[in-house]
């Protein structure tokens, strides 16, 4: 039974610890100051009530429900329930159930994860936090649903500086009886910034390095470079040194992996290009392998926020001679704005079909006798095509010269205006 869902509780830790950040495609660069990083998609006060996943149909060529998740949250704005269901291919169908549980001072303390058997919610996993008067966690417990009760899995202790920086993270496995040491990650710090983090693995008796990352930093004290290097057999190989490059604001806008094979020279590996808005949002990231002395495509992915910061949608392509659409999705808030400032909520305007590959039909309903300005931007705010409309108008806007990815069709007239995101295909 463990050995079988072991990579799914896995997956669903990392889901669970990252929150909102499992979008595919994309490497997150968590702080390496802050061990507890806020949780991201909320901002304003604006709660995600909902999330709709397409996946692209590489044969009929067009994007293909694929799931749905439903929130809930407390009267202090947690998260309590999340519940995702996937399409079958003529509905929607219950998948997966995560409830939470809070202290007063709104820390997560439980987290039960449950399947859907086709008639009821069933048990799965169920994570145990305990943190301290701080909210930051010093144990966490997974254990799986055996059919009668929870069975002990993995056990995660953490310890702190006196500054709240990650000190040490022991993982240690159930053995049926007793907690058995699995790995060990020590942090070492100088002057407040993180120098070396030694990983070690327990072999029976004792701990046996593993790699150790050495961390150097800019003038702005941002981690300029990593390397990393491996215990070979009694001392330390170099393997990859990875670098960091920053916009000034502080944006991660490009990432270097190198690799050393054999004490051989560093040879490059992959890099990451990202893109940030004016509000320091990831708006792309372009992954490119290094390949036969020349970077290749690997994937491309983009996102979009209103103007209350709120992650609206993503969209990620990967590289096979051309781009080619993988998968996307959009996000829903309970008090989010539109895209651009608006004197009132039109909620008039009506775009079809979305996604589109040529002709985008746009109905401006009745808002108001005079004239409306229809506008299509790009991510970074390029204003790409305009025309004038009148009331209860269609109004048809040609995108098929427009690369894939994801634009912006604004709406504007006496009454105010309203923002909606297209997916060109």
């Amino acid at each position: 039974m463990k050995s079988s869902i072991i990579l799914c509780i896995a997956f669903c830790y990392a889901i669970n610890v990252h929150a909102q950040n499992d979008i595919p495609g994309k490497i997150i660069l968590e702080s390496i100051d802050n061990p507890n990083p806020a949780f991201h998609g909320r901002s304003e006060g604006d709660l995600l009530d909902s999330s709709l996943t397409w996946l692209w149909n590489d044969v009929s060529l067009l994007w293909e429900n694929d799931g749905h998740d439903i929130y809930q949250y407390d009267d202090h704005g947690n998260r309590i329930v999340n519940i995702s269901s996937v399409w079958n291919g003529t509905s929607y169908v219950n998948s997966r159930k995560s409830i939470s549980t809070y202290n007063a001072n709104d820390d997560r303390v439980l987290l039960i994860d449950q399947t859907w058997d086709g008639a009821q919610w069933v048990n799965f996993l169920q994570t145990i936090y305990t943190v301290d008067d701080l909210g930051y966690a010093t144990e966490i417990i997974i254990q799986g649903w055996n059919g009668i009760g929870w069975q002990n899995y993995f056990h995660f202790v953490y310890t702190y500086t006196v500054d709240y920086q990650r000190l040490a993270t022991l993982t240690q496995d159930w053995d049926e009886t007793d907690w058995v040491n699995k790995s060990l990650i020590t942090n070492t710090y100088n002057n407040g910034k993180l120098e070396i983090g030694l990983n070690q693995n327990w072999e029976g008796a004792d701990w046996v390095n593993g790699t150790q990352d050495h961390y150097t930093y800019n003038g702005d004290g941002l981690v300029q470079q990593i390397l990393t290097e491996v215990w070979d057999e009694d001392t330390w190989r170099e393997a990859t040194r990875n670098t960091l490059e920053y916009d000034v604001n502080g944006n991660n806008t490009h990432y270097l992996r190198e690799r050393s094979v054999n004490g051989d020279p560093w040879q490059n590996f992959y890099q990451i290009t990202r893109e940030f808005d004016d509000y320091n949002n990831l708006s792309t990231e372009l992954k490119e392998n290094w390949s036969n002395d020349a970077w290749e495509n690997d994937y491309y992915y983009a996102e979009t926020y209103d103007t209350r910061q709120n992650f609206t949608a993503y969209l990620v392509q990967y590289w096979l001679d051309e781009w080619v659409n993988s998968d996307s999705g959009h996000y829903y808030y309970t008090l989010a704005s539109a895209i651009e400032p608006s004197p009132v909520i039109l909620s008039q305007v009506s775009i079809f079909p979305n996604p589109a590959a040529q002709m985008i039909q746009i109905s401006t309903g009745s808002l108001s006798n005079n004239a409306n300005r229809v506008s299509l931007y790009s991510l970074s705010g390029e204003l790409l095509m305009e025309k004038s409309v009148t009331s209860k108008e269609i109004s048809f806007l040609d995108v098929s010269s427009l690369l894939p990815g994801l634009y912006y069709v604004s709406v504007s007239s006496d009454q105010g205006i309203e923002t909606k995101s297209i997916l060109k295909l």
